[in-house]
């Protein structure tokens, strides 16, 4: 068997060279391969993380277009030493696909010396550098963080996607003129994205694709929240979307948001963002 393991938050550029390399070797050496997926980073339940770049399930999705995906419950082996880790889950695995700067094991102990000293063939792979800069997780939550979507694309290789199940709020929107579709993103503690107003790509449930405005923050000027609000409007649509999953395509920081002086002020600016959106949409595909 050829396995790879890690947590591949995001799924970036470099997670899919790893992949990639996993995959083509299974194929060529006709050895089943498999993916150990971990829930999470060490630095999850810290103050500090930002929150995941997607969620699991996400990731799992993602992963099996390269090899079977077997998902690892950080808390399960958080106290777990390299070499107990390795008989645990690498007992029958006898080539193991990994970034250069891989560690795994109680306190990060577990490296390539450790696999090779217990019989593995340890496959390297190349760091993927674009820009200059390193392709990291880290590196692209501190963009998206920052609302720098357009960069962040290019580390991973598509756009920025969120993806969450629309609730009922209060439909001010709807009394706007403009109604959205409010995103419940679950759970798991995700990155936020720096809070302003975004031009998106929504995938509808039917899977047809769809421009869009999002707005990502407090709503200052109306019905002020304490927790970060994903609210977007769906250019050229009507239909019911509650209890519906929506994927939010992150395609480029328009404004920041701001404390209007009044309700009016607040829906010239919208009906100024879907102009903007509109005029956008003609360099882009659905």
């Amino acid at each position: 068997m050829i396995a790879s393991l890690g947590v591949f938050d995001g799924v970036h550029v470099g997670h899919q060279r790893i992949l990639s390399t996993l995959k083509d070797l299974s194929e060529k050496l006709g050895l089943p391969s498999v993916v150990f997926v971990i829930s999470h980073p060490p630095e999850y339940s810290s103050p500090d993380f930002p929150g995941l770049l997607m969620p699991l399930e996400k990731r799992e999705e993602m992963i099996s277009s390269f090899a079977r995906p077997v998902v690892i419950d950080f808390s399960s082996v958080r106290d777990l030493s390299a070499e107990d880790f390795v008989e645990r889950f690498l007992k029958d695995v006898k080539i193991v696909v990994v970034g250069r700067d891989f560690k795994f094991g109680r306190g990060g102990r577990g490296d390539v010396r450790l696999l090779e000293a217990k019989g593995k063939y340890v496959v390297l792979v190349d760091d993927v550098v674009v820009d200059g800069m390193r392709v990291s997780s880290s590196l692209v939550r501190r963009l998206v963080q920052t609302g720098r979507v357009e960069e962040a694309r290019r580390y991973l290789g598509r756009p920025f996607e969120l993806f969450g199940k629309v609730y009922r709020d209060r439909q001010y929107g709807r009394v706007l003129g403009f109604p959205t579709a409010n995103l419940d993103r679950g759970s798991e503690k995700l990155v936020n994205l720096k809070s302003g107003v975004y031009f998106v790509r929504v995938t509808l449930p039917s899977g047809e694709g769809k421009f869009g405005v999002m707005n990502v923050g407090y709503r200052p000027t109306v019905l002020e929240t304490r927790d970060v609000k994903y609210e977007v409007h769906v250019l050229e649509f009507e239909g019911d979307l509650y209890g519906k999953e929506l994927k939010v395509e992150v395609l480029r920081y328009l404004r920041e948001e701001r404390k209007f002086g009044s309700v009016e002020e607040l829906k010239e600016a919208i009906s100024r963002d879907v102009e903007t959106a509109k005029e956008i949409s003609k360099d882009f595909l659905i």
